[in-house]
């Protein structure tokens, strides 16, 4: 039997004259005609069998259990958003930032080993796990609990399904504590002995002659809508990246032996009605989620700031987590006040901790204006600065943009590229306040801004390592 010479990572057909069909994914197609290796069929092998799951290029076969370990996984990830929102009570924002900050780094480190660069097989099966927090399939393996994988069910789930549920939720339970907290006041009644909540059949609840006990029940009501206007920035934070990720890969399509195929899931043909539709929805998701959102932050932000109500009580309670964490911007007064001072040779940072200083010359190297040397430069970082939530969330957009490409070498020099400039941008604006953490006598001043820097330097070195 006369087979074809194609290469590995090619497949060919003799009815074609044996044209050369680049494999989605290379590592599946051993070359010599159209076979596949063990656990891989289908469209230019882009599929796995039954039995077998999607783990990257490859096709890994099913352990045991693969349905209990898939309930025990949607498990872990439930009791971890419950005791979250239960936690984010009694969290400080610097504790919330360096969490906000583990997911992304995690998320930022899954998307640089999805690169198909040279990494060790014990790199690759990290990255493959990782990936599980940029809510990817192969931490669940669905294909070992059910036949018939279809990347559509993961889209209209991940995408739509699950943060609609969880938008409702949110919606749901500010609601309810709002009603209740409602409700109580228009129940608190008092007499000769004191104050109380009345309730039903007369009954009297936290009595108190000073009124303290209806005071404290009142404030743990409020702390209850706080903290969850808090956690639902950090999830929406924490979930943008998965949720944008999912949007962009309806438009990653290739070309295979039967025609454009969607790259992760080569059963899906992009030109079929179906899948117009999943594009349509997944182009109007970007624009609301992944413009929308950081641009709702931003606009929110800066009404606050031209208010004068970053250090107003309720609207910290209200907004906080949009800009509680980052340094105070520095507004016209303070150019005004600094230009009198004389005080143009060097300028700290964060005006309120003074921690960090910049020499003249670099100011002026960066576009600072004739009539204030440092007062432009000292404007823009600060505004920067209070907006550094939106511009990381366009950030995480960015990363998702341009890990795209099929090439491996542009796809790693884009990345390498925006992980070192994010770093650059950290270290220069120093977006947080001033923050020292430490235990025993060990203390790392500037804390939030020097993991920050580093965390987006490492991922760019990591790039550089193969």
């Amino acid at each position: 039997n006369c087979t074809c010479a194609n290469p590995p990572g090619t497949v060919a057909f003799e009815a074609s004259g044996c044209a050369l069909v680049q494999c989605p994914f290379p590592g599946r197609c051993r070359g010599a005609g159209p076979s596949c290796t063990s656990g891989s069929a289908g469209i230019s092998c882009g599929s796995c069998t039954i039995g077998w799951f999607r783990s990257g290029e490859r096709c890994r076969k099913c352990g045991q259990n693969s349905a209990a370990m898939t309930a025990f996984g949607a498990m872990v990830v439930l009791a971890a958003a419950v005791m979250g929102y239960r936690v984010s009570a009694v969290m400080s924002m610097s504790t919330t930032v360096l969490l906000r900050g583990a997911f992304t780094s995690v998320q930022y480190l899954s998307a640089s080993l999805a690169v198909n660069v040279r990494w060790p097989d014990a790199i690759v099966d990290l990255g493959e796990w990782l990936r599980g927090f940029s809510l990817g399939i192969e931490l669940m393996a669905p294909e070992c609990v059910a036949d018939g994988y279809d990347w559509h069910v993961v889209f209209w789930l991940g995408a739509v399904g699950i943060p609609l549920t969880m938008a409702l939720g949110f919606q749901l339970r500010n609601f309810q504590v709002h009603r209740a907290h409602k409700h109580t006041v228009n129940m608190v009644d008092g007499d000769e002995e004191g104050y109380f909540v009345r309730g039903v059949h007369k009954r009297m609840s936290f009595r108190s002659t000073d009124g303290s006990e209806v005071v404290k029940i009142l404030q743990g009501l409020y702390r209850q809508n706080v903290s969850l206007r808090r956690f639902a920035v950090l999830v929406s934070t924490i979930a943008y990246m998965p949720i944008i990720r999912l949007c962009v890969q309806s438009f990653e399509c290739v070309e295979t032996s039967e025609g454009l195929r969607l790259l992760h899931d080569v059963n899906i043909a992009c030109a079929s009605p179906m899948h117009a539709t999943v594009q349509s929805v997944a182009g109007i998701l970007l624009l609301l989620f992944g413009v929308g959102v950081p641009c709702a932050a931003s606009w929110r932000v800066h009404r606050i700031v031209n208010e004068n109500k970053l250090q107003d009580s309720r609207t910290l309670d209200a907004w906080g987590s949009l800009y509680d964490a980052y340094r105070q911007p520095y507004t016209a007064s303070d150019i005004s006040d600094q230009a009198e001072k004389g005080d143009v040779g060097q300028v700290p940072y964060a005006s309120h901790q003074g921690n960090r200083v910049v020499p003249l010359q670099l100011l002026q190297l960066l576009g600072a204006s004739s009539a204030f040397p440092n007062g432009r430069v000292r404007y823009w970082m600060s505004w920067a600065a209070v907006h550094y939530l939106a511009l990381d969330m366009m950030l995480k957009m960015l990363v998702v943009v341009v890990s795209t490409p099929r090439a491996v070498d542009v796809k790693a020099s884009l990345l390498f590229t925006v992980y070192l400039c994010s770093a650059a941008l950290v270290y220069f604006v120093q977006p947080y306040k001033s923050t020292h953490l430490g235990a025993g006598s060990f203390r790392l001043r500037n804390a939030l801004n020097r993991i920050e820097a580093s965390s987006h330097f490492l991922q760019a070195v990591i790039l550089a390592i193969p």
